[in-house]
């Protein structure tokens, strides 16, 4: 349900009432321009801002790596060990030389 003006409204649903009371707070609903400098302020505690101040930084990220071609990689390796051990196993155990 979405209500335009705060006040107490009385929902009904499935043959229940119940009374709501809708308020605003008064800081989310200020909607002045901010000052000059509180917007700096506010700009330089965001994460990764310079910490000593100094004017615009361009933060240059790096993508993520993607995981799953190395662990692909890494099984194909488990496999092909797995199969030339059991392979080495079997040949012992039934007496042929290598």
């Amino acid at each position: 349900m979405l209500v335009e003006q705060v006040g107490f409204y009385e929902v009904v649903a499935s043959g229940q009432t119940e009374l709501v009371a809708v308020n605003v707070d008064q800081r989310e609903s200020d909607v002045t321009p901010m000052q000059a400098n509180g917007l700096t302020r506010w700009r330089d505690l965001s994460p990764g801002a310079s910490q000593a101040g100094g004017g615009n930084v361009a933060l240059m990220e790096t993508p993520p790596t993607e995981l799953w071609p190395w662990i692909l990689a890494l099984l194909v390796v488990v496999v092909f060990v797995e199969s030339w051990v059991g392979n080495w196993h079997l040949r012992v155990r039934r007496g042929i030389a290598t």
